[in-house]
């Protein structure tokens, strides 16, 4: 019988006892480790970006974000509840089909994340959305990342019956599951280990030190650059006027990958980021050789 899968932080002494007692120090020292790795995947890794570039004739990862809002306070994030500077605003029912139908159009079969900066289950359509998206997209990856607080079996079975994979971080300062999470594993556990084979459940602390995400800025139907770009400072186009491949083949995309050839710091917001993200060597190999 299939289990839920757990992901639980590594114990590290070292950094466990920086982020109790310094954690300015921690998150200095943070920055400048991936500063090296950065650095380090640059001189070993531009060939094979380059590769993975000249055949970028479509995205193989895509973000939706239906509604700009979280109801979480992690202190790591530029847009929990408490400090987000964007104005609430939801996705229309017409842009997002009309997304699912270009991608089916365009005979997508990368990962599609129906979330981004936000928690996908303030959309009470969300469900309804994966569903459209499953029957355009029968070969995609469909995924959502939650934190969990707004599930109940019921939610997660209607939601989980078109996913590939569903990810609930456990936000708490102790590795301890929340009341309607530990509802939610049982119940999958018990009536639908089919399902439970799709979930990873995570132990996360509202108090992390996490990448810094490249910058923040409000998004109303712009496409980012990168996820990190958590308040859309830097944008592709419009997808409400242009449409999604549009903006996809729009010139300044073009220069954004030539830039990144020379080096992640030809780019403002790619210069100031600690996070590698999906150019990881590992996952950048992986898209290369299929």
């Amino acid at each position: 019988m299939a289990n839920i899968h757990y992901s639980v932080p590594e114990k590290k002494a070292v950094r466990d006892f920086l982020l109790k007692h310094n954690p300015r120090v921690y998150e200095w020292y943070q920055v400048r480790r991936w500063k090296i790795k950065d650095w380090l995947w640059w001189a070993l890794q531009k060939e094979t970006f380059e590769k993975l570039v000249s055949q970028a004739d479509k995205p193989t990862h895509i973000e939706i974000e239906t509604v700009n809002r979280c109801n979480s306070t992690c202190s790591f994030c530029p847009v929990n509840r408490l400090i987000d500077p964007r104005d609430g605003a939801r996705m229309t029912e017409e842009t997002y089909r009309g997304i699912i139908d270009e991608l089916r159009e365009w005979n997508y079969t990368g990962t599609l994340n129906l979330f981004s900066n936000n928690e996908p289950f303030l959309d009470k359509r969300i469900i309804e959305f994966v569903n459209i998206a499953r029957e355009n997209l029968p070969d995609a990856y469909i995924q959502i990342i939650t934190n969990g607080t707004l599930l109940a079996p019921e939610k997660a079975v209607g939601a989980l019956e078109n996913l590939s994979n569903m990810v609930i971080n456990n936000y708490a300062p102790e590795q301890v599951l929340h009341k309607n999470i530990q509802e939610v594993v049982a119940y999958l556990e018990a009536e639908r280990p089919d399902l439970a084979a799709k979930v990873t459940v995570g132990y996360r602390s509202t108090e992390e030190v996490k990448t810094n995400r490249a910058g923040n800025a409000p998004n109303r139907k712009q496409l980012p650059t990168c996820c990190n770009d958590a308040l859309g400072q830097e944008t592709l186009g419009d997808v409400t006027a242009r449409g999604l491949r549009a903006a996809w083949h729009d010139p300044a995309r073009e220069e954004i990958q030539e830039l990144m050839k020379a080096g992640r710091h030809k780019i403002d917001l790619c210069a100031t980021c600690d996070n590698l993200g999906w150019a990881r060597p590992r996952r950048i190999a992986r898209l290369v050789n299929g």
